[in-house]
């Protein structure tokens, strides 16, 4: 049975499409744990979309999933310390329009509203503009430190950002309610994209570039350059997930101490 395809808007027939690029899924070797806004519940299962033609998802798409393996290979993949400098090169038009492509999937696959995502579909596909006022700031998360305590000695332990998530945010700032806003994170490497919801002046944007990037610590802007230098900043991976892990502490819990012992098996 045919029906509209989210991103092309033709009557075809449609797939299922992975939200994450399938290359980038095969190549996690970390047990990974996600928790369901629409079912409350916590698993480990990848999530998919069923509203995608087979020429988006195939062709126009898979090329996109390549471009952001490709990064991930050369970047994402690596653990970050403290003191390290990026210089990170970058294709704007390919990294922006799989960015969206991951956020809009999720919000479609989740509860949040897709509208102002489904505006940028064109553009993803590589058949529209790039919208009016989209921002792609980058923020690299440092790896976490934190205390372990046994019966014999004191020590710190040092956790990697080694989580992948894509996540509704909010600005909380004065000009917050003009954007949507949306987490795509791969390790230490934090993309916050901010989209307007509204018709807005150049000089409303710079306001809320400003505004974002005074909210993070070391975040840089990116833009048709091609490469910038980023360096880590205050917030470390695990803080930015600890608010949801300890509401859903139990249910994480359950999830390693069932799912562990299976990698182990393997």
């Amino acid at each position: 049975m045919k029906k509209v395809c989210s991103y092309c808007r033709q009557n075809r027939k449609l797939t299922r499409e992975h939200v994450w690029p399938d290359c980038f899924l095969k190549r996690r070797k970390h047990l990974s744990a996600h928790f369901s806004v629409k079912n409350n519940k916590v698993h480990g299962a990848d999530y998919i979309v069923k509203d995608v033609c087979e020429d988006c998802n195939n062709i126009i798409l898979s090329e996109l999933d390549s471009y952001f393996c490709e990064l991930y290979d050369r970047y994402f993949s690596n653990v970050l310390g403290p003191a390290d400098e990026v210089l990170f090169e970058y294709d704007f038009n390919r990294l922006s329009r799989v960015l969206l492509k991951i956020a809009y999937n999720s919000s479609r696959a989740g509860l949040t509203d897709p509208t102002a995502l489904a505006s940028t579909a064109p553009f993803i596909i590589g058949k529209g503009s790039q919208p009016s006022g989209l921002i792609v700031l980058l923020e690299i998360v440092s790896p976490t430190t934190m205390l372990a305590i046994t019966e014999m000695e004191i020590t710190y332990k040092e956790i990697s950002p080694l989580a992948y998530r894509s996540a509704l945010t909010k600005m909380m700032t004065p000009s917050g309610n003009k954007v949507v806003s949306r987490l795509v994170g791969v390790n230490s490497y934090y993309f916050h994209l901010f989209v307007p919801n509204q018709r807005l002046s150049d000089r409303e944007i710079a306001t809320i570039k400003e505004e974002a990037l005074s909210t993070l610590s070391g975040a840089v802007c990116l833009n048709d350059k091609r490469q910038v230098k980023v360096t880590m900043g205050s917030r470390d991976g695990l803080g930015t997930l600890l608010p949801q892990m300890i509401s859903e502490f139990d249910q994480y819990k359950g999830f390693f101490d069932r799912e562990r012992p299976k990698r182990r098996n393997y």
